[in-house]
């Protein structure tokens, strides 16, 4: 019987709690005791898309399999899921 390897790249997210579009957040980082308080962009479906659009090419040039994995955590927590109860996310 021969043996075949399948490779596979994974990518993994949770929590996304219906941040369909980006948001803004403030960090609180303290370095060298220092605290700083950078404001970064996160999240949107659009970003995470996009980006495991571009791990997928990349697996594929490597001869990889690749699977994209949402864990869970993914309705409720902005107006979308109070106004659609779960049904935009569900459709995305």
């Amino acid at each position: 019987m021969q043996k075949t390897i399948t490779r596979v790249r994974i990518a993994h997210i949770n929590d996304t709690h219906s941040y369909f579009e980006p948001t803004t957040i403030q960090l609180d980082l303290n370095l060298d005791n220092q605290v700083h308080k950078p404001y970064i962009s996160v999240g949107g479906f659009a970003r995470i898309k996009s980006r495991a659009d571009q791990l997928k090419q990349q697996a594929l040039e490597n001869d990889r399999n690749f699977m994209f994995l949402h864990a869970g955590d993914c309705f409720q927590g902005t107006l979308y899921f109070s106004l659609f109860k779960g049904r935009a996310t569900q459709i995305y």
